[in-house]
This record gives structure tokens, sequence and C-alpha cells, in this order.
């Protein structure tokens, strides 16, 4: 298959995705009728389910892209570098948010003003704990097979310990 029939997979996997993604927001706020969705508190939590459902969905468009992408040994070197440091990002957001879980946020402290941050750092860890572990499979070399897992298992294990944490303390 030529290059415009493999990025044309790919987005066609990636549009079917997003119409998935949609379509489980618009059944979520159909749902929901009679109940008052207004305001900022649901489109954010439309942005999170669509973002999961999208995720989810993209699976098989990504493994495609990242099949197609075996032999092109600069993507996996460079993926293999930026993935543990994103990941480390993540490491970084969950202790900020442990830490400082019970003390005084918002603008008085410097350390309240990261935790506000750091809680959409930490919802994103779960997507990206899924693209580095299909990269990881995906990878042709042992190394960086062995960087995106490493990357995968960080960034899970930053969310269970936010998911954790959390639960404990409630």
């Amino acid at each position: 298959m030529k290059a415009a029939g493999r990025i044309g997979v790919v987005l066609a996997g990636y549009i079917l995705a997003a119409g998935v993604a949609s379509g489980a927001v618009a059944l979520n706020a159909a749902t929901q009728r009679g109940v008052d969705r207004s305001g900022g508190m649901s489109a954010f939590g439309d942005l999170v389910l669509f973002l999961g459902v999208f995720a989810v969905a993209a699976i098989p468009a990504s493994s495609a892209g990242l099949y197609f992408l075996r032999g092109q040994g600069w993507f996996w070197s460079a993926l293999a570098v930026l993935a543990p440091a994103i990941a480390l990002t993540g490491l970084i957001a969950s202790a900020i948010f442990l830490g400082s879980s019970g003390r005084a946020t918002g603008s008085d402290s410097m350390i309240g003003v990261w935790s506000l941050y750091s809680v959409l750092r930490i919802l994103a860890a779960p997507i990206c704990a899924i693209v580095f572990l299909l990269a990881g499979i995906f990878a042709p070399k042992r190394p960086w097979r062995m960087a995106l897992l490493f990357a995968a298992t960080v960034e899970g294990a930053a969310f269970g310990a936010v998911v954790l944490g959390v639960l404990l303390r409630a």
C-alpha cells in the first residue's frame, strides 16, 4: 500500500473514532434530559467523556499508524526518548497533587497553583498510557520497546497512585 493509502486508512479510523465519541456524548446528553446540563462542569464532563471514548475507539487507527511507521527508525528513537520524559511529568503531577491535598490551594501558594494544573495532567495519564503501550507493542527494536513500555507503566502507576490516594482520603 502506498503512503497516501496508509494515511487515508489512519485518518478514516480517527474520523470514525471521533464519530463514535461524539455519539457517546450525544447519548449521554440524551439520557440526561430534564437534568440541568448548563455550565462549565457539564461541558468539562462531556469533554472528558469524549476524550476517553475517542482514545479507546482510536486504538485500531493508532495501531495501524504505528504498524506503518515500523520502518522509520527516527520516529521510534525520538518516541523512546520523549515517552519517558512525558511520563515523568505525570509522575511529578501525581506527587504534587497528592502532596498538596489537604493544604491551601489556589493562588495563595505556589504549590496550590501547581496542584490545580496537575489535575489536568493526571486526567491525561490513562490516554498517555494507552498510547505508550500501543507504541511499545509495535516498536521494532527491544530498547525502544522497553522505553515505551516503561513509560506506559509509569503513566499507569501515576494515575493509579492518585486514584488510590483519593479513595483512601474519602
